[in-house]
């Protein structure tokens, strides 16, 4: 049988590795995806009997050694075992200092519990979690110390809060300290490093997958099927898991922290109001509409919906800051709400939108 000549090949029927825009991924991401070809590469050995496909798994192979390095550099700068310790203290006086002042909320002695209500009113408008943002929670608890020593300093006095207080300003100040440090410190190199490889190991990549559609082109395709197989497998799963883009990632956080801002210090006031037990409500996430008319999406705590899904509701903020309910639009309700009075008078009951209160069964 006479040997076939790349003439005889009808390149259209070869299929190829597809593109994929790797700085989409996150760092962790990024490195992953490397990894994961390379572990593929080391058990193939069509491509390394070539000697420019040689050249191009020795090239990705350097490349992913100097990207985890880097990687884990950056990672120790960004996030210094001093931080860690520090935040953690840090977190520890602040749940302290919120268990004392919820458990004086209950005292026998009417004027101390009056002034425990106070402080904790404090706590849930400033809406401190100690999982956000180190940043963002150094500078909340800055202020949130600046009222307890000025605005509140009678309440705490009386409580006998202030070495709560005092101890979570210091190491409030410490955590500061840290941060300000580490901005200070070689982090920005480390991080400049960090971009530099992963630009190498995107050269590497993209010159291996060329390699490898040229080899399948011009050589046997059946040769190289398997490896053209897994890595446009890997690419469809990284382009649906694992790649998110920068603006829908700022959306989400910028509409969390309004609703840490507009929503949350009102829900207490707002699940009393609809008959709901402290701690109902909570926010998935979800929003729609826009600035001053943006609603949130709300989930009610162990309650269902028809469906069987979560029960969930959508409230906006009133202009004085309180929250509203937002009706549901539901036809049957609204065809029922234009039919005219039945003889006999008596008023239109209003929904309750399918939220159970506490004392309904």
């Amino acid at each position: 049988m006479p040997e076939e000549t790349p003439s005889k090949h009808d390149f259209t029927q070869v299929v190829e590795i597809a593109q994929i825009q790797l700085s989409h991924l996150n760092n962790g991401a990024h490195f992953q995806f490397m990894k994961n070809v390379s572990d593929r590469l080391a058990t193939d050995t069509k491509i390394k009997e070539n000697a420019v496909g040689q050249a191009a798994i020795k090239a990705l192979t350097e490349a992913l050694t100097a990207e985890d390095k880097y990687l884990v550099l950056s990672q120790k700068s960004l996030l210094t075992d001093d931080i860690i310790k520090a935040d953690k203290e840090r977190d520890t006086l602040f749940a302290g200092y919120r268990t004392a002042v919820k458990g004086f909320l209950n005292m026998p002695v009417a004027d101390l519990a009056k002034q425990a209500h106070q402080l904790w009113q404090h706590l849930v408008d400033y809406a401190i979690d100690p999982k956000m943002q180190l940043e963002r929670e150094t500078g909340l608890i800055t202020n949130l110390c600046a009222d307890l020593a000025g605005e509140y300093a009678t309440q705490v006095q009386a409580l006998g809060l202030k070495p709560y207080v005092d101890a979570l300003k210091t190491a409030n100040e410490r955590v500061e300290a840290l941060l300000v440090q580490r901005t200070a410190d070689n982090s920005t190199k480390v991080i400049g490093a960090l971009a530099a490889a992963r630009r190498t190991s995107d050269d590497a990549i993209r010159n291996l997958i060329k390699v490898v559609n040229a080899l399948a082109i011009l050589g046997k395709p059946a040769d190289y099927a398997a490896f053209i197989d897994f890595m446009n497998t890997l690419i469809k799963r990284y382009k649906e898991q694992a790649m998110t883009t920068t603006s829908s990632k700022a959306n989400a956080e910028k509409h969390k922290a309004e609703y840490e801002t507009r929503v949350k210090p009102q829900l207490a006031s707002f699940e009393e109001q609809q008959g709901l037990e402290n701690d109902s409500l909570s926010f998935t996430g979800k929003t729609k509409g826009t600035a001053a008319k943006r609603l949130f999406e709300l989930s009610v705590k162990g309650q269902k919906a028809a469906d069987g899904k979560p029960k969930t509701i959508w409230v906006g903020v009133n202009k004085d800051g309180t929250l509203f309910l937002v009706e549901e639009k539901n036809p049957k309700v609204n065809e029922k709400a234009n039919e005219k009075p039945k003889a006999g008078g008596g008023t239109t009951e209003q929904p309750n939108f399918g939220i159970k209160h506490k004392n309904q069964p």
